[in-house]
């Protein structure tokens, strides 16, 4: 584990909730290879390089939590039935990318 200083703010008495952290933990491990790994796949696909990347460099070999911290610049809300982005950085273009890049539609559901 990267970040183990996470276990000692945690108390857990019995095994089967132990269990049950570790298959959360297990999961959350799954999403992250598999975007990293969808993210990559997709991105070899572009014509031209994306530039969506802090400071408009060029996304390169994206890790999770790159990933994550790009769209953590981004709200999606619904409002009276309507969708509204709304952004940090005011591009909601690079989220548009993002969320292609990981394989994902923002028109659905």
């Amino acid at each position: 584990m990267k970040k183990p200083s996470m276990f000692y703010r945690i108390f857990l008495e019995k095994p089967e909730r132990i269990e049950a952290l570790l298959m959360l933990l297990h999961v959350s491990l799954l999403v992250r290879v598999l975007m990293r790994i969808t993210a990559r796949e997709n991105l070899k696909k572009e014509n031209e390089p994306l530039r969506i990347d802090f400071g408009r460099s060029i996304l390169k070999n994206p890790t999770a939590e790159k990933m994550l911290r790009l769209l953590s610049f981004h709200y999606i809300m619904t409002i009276d039935g309507k969708r509204v982005i709304i952004t940090k950085n005011g591009k909601v273009d690079h989220l548009n990318k993002l969320v292609k890049l990981l394989g994902l539609n923002l028109e659905s559901g």
